[in-house]
């Protein structure tokens, strides 16, 4: 019967383009280097938010909204990268951002505030970090290292001057990489890459396998197209708002209701905005969204994506991916303001 109804709401749910307002500058790297994007909110100043992102060849680049580069911090190739904010330690307290990093296989500690964007932490977690990302168990801080042989390691993090505790692991079939972690519901949601995008339950410290939900399959009514890559949410009180996933494949953006059992929403596609002169994105791999007012220009929040075929400045004519398979210039993040979104998801279905 599920299966029934998402066939239904897709059939009544066309791709819906929505458009970028903006995007950040090209990651320093060339090919495809940048990867995962991951936002700071300013509580004291929100239109001055930042917008981190992984330059998997060189470094973790900070953006202001607006695309300026802020701040550069040549940390080595790290991947996914993700934020929490409010964090207090034995030792430190403060926003924290984290990423995964394939240089020395380990996970690289940030500070984060508007003045500044410091590493202060490393710990190793080899084999190869992947995906990565973190969240708050009841206290708790965790953080989930996805790697590619198809298993989430989390860590307790209790100081920042001994290694964290690993906890017991979640394993899956085949290669995973985007994960987001659900606080209110208690709930880690992973892409594994072929497979689609699973909803696993971890309070305690402890995942629930008997509880796994495969919100999503690959080739399934949806048309969820591998690889499912970025996952994130877009969080409105008492657990509502969306899950949000890449379809790498189709170059298309799959939205879910964040409560159980996650009924398919739409699917969203980011097309060029000629008038702003930026153009759209394809085979995206990480996401970001935020769901509070970033000032004037982002009152519901905003949706931020990578972009693997980015082109150069006003240079629409050439959108889209190519024939052998290489970006025309340097990758970088687009970023759409969240109510054309909620538009397209309102907008009358044929």
């Amino acid at each position: 019967m599920m299966i029934a109804t998402i066939t239904l709401l897709v059939l009544l749910a066309p791709v819906i383009d929505v458009l970028p307002i903006r995007e950040t500058v090209p990651v320093q790297s060339a090919d495809d280097a940048a990867d995962d994007p991951a936002l700071w909110y300013n509580t004291a100043a929100p239109e001055n938010s930042l917008i981190l992102g992984t330059d998997k060849k060189a470094g973790l680049a900070v953006y202001t909204l607006d695309g300026r580069q802020h701040d550069f911090l040549a940390v080595g190739r790290v991947n996914n990268v993700d934020v929490l904010q409010g964090v207090t330690l034995a030792d430190w307290s403060g926003d924290l951002a984290a990423a995964s990093n394939r240089t020395d296989d380990s996970i690289t500690l940030f500070s984060v505030s508007f003045a500044a964007t410091r590493r202060i932490g490393t710990f190793s977690v080899a084999p190869e970090p992947y995906g990565f990302c973190m969240g708050r168990d009841g206290d708790a801080v965790v953080l989930f290292v996805a790697h590619k042989q198809g298993y989430v390691q989390p860590y307790r993090l209790l100081s920042l001057s001994e290694p964290p505790v690993a906890l017991p692991p979640l394993y899956l079939r085949s290669q995973i990489e985007g994960c987001v972690y659900d606080r209110f519901h208690k709930t880690l949601h992973v892409g594994e890459e072929e497979k689609g995008i699973w909803a696993v339950p971890f309070a305690g410290g402890v995942f629930d396998r008997a509880g796994m939900t495969l919100v999503d399959m690959v080739g399934g009514a949806t048309g969820l197209a591998a690889d499912v890559e970025g996952v994130t949410l877009y969080e409105k009180p008492d657990g509502q708002g969306y899950l949000v996933a890449s379809s790498q494949g189709d170059d298309t953006y799959h939205l879910y209701d964040r409560s159980p059992p996650y009924a398919f929403a739409g699917i969203i596609r980011i097309a060029a905005n000629r008038d702003a002169a930026v153009d759209g994105a394809q085979e995206t791999d990480g996401i970001a969204a935020i769901s509070v007012s970033l000032g004037v220009d982002f009152p519901l929040g905003l949706l931020i994506v990578q972009d693997g075929f980015n082109v150069g400045q006003g240079d629409l004519a050439h959108d889209g991916r190519t024939a052998d398979d290489t970006p025309r210039a340097a990758q970088n993040f687009k970023i759409v303001d969240w109510r054309a979104v909620e538009a397209g998801l309102a907008a009358p279905r044929e």
